[in-house]
């Protein structure tokens, strides 16, 4: 799975915080956001991960030796360029079959207006619900 979790540490365990997903061993791509709050060593990357409440086994934290957040986030309306890149400290995850790079399209190609999509992430899978409604576990839409 591409799917990472970001995390944060607290003083007994880590915390689910935001999205993420795995574009190389070494590099992670999240929302800018996210990287806002904390100190960079706050944070623990979770690759291999299914359920954010439970561990399956087949999970691989990191750490982030540094990250790169859009030089325009926040430029202009609030929201816009919300976009980070995360390097992985050491030698990175090691890619298997639960954690693997996303695929990326060719670089030339082009997409017709108004087509399906995938996503994919943890959290609300409603508008305006309470954290309480929170799904931790891997969801996909098509």
């Amino acid at each position: 799975m591409s799917l990472a979790a970001l995390r944060v540490r607290g003083k007994e365990q880590s915390a689910h915080w935001c999205g993420a997903v795995i574009l190389s061993s070494r590099w992670v791509l999240t929302a800018a956001h996210c990287l806002e709050g904390y100190a960079k060593g706050a944070y623990i990357i979770v690759a291999g991960e299914y359920n954010t409440d439970e561990d399956e086994g087949t999970e691989q934290q990191k750490y982030i030796e540094d990250y790169f957040i859009h030089e325009m986030f926040r430029k202009g309306h609030k929201m816009n360029n919300d976009i980070a890149l995360i390097k992985v400290k050491g030698k990175g995850f090691t890619l298997n079959d639960d954690v693997q790079p996303i695929c990326l399209p060719d670089e030339t190609a082009n997409y017709e207006k108004e087509l399906n999509c995938t996503i994919s992430g943890f959290g609300s899978v409603k508008s305006g619900t309470s954290g309480k409604s929170v799904n931790h576990t891997f969801q996909r839409y098509n």
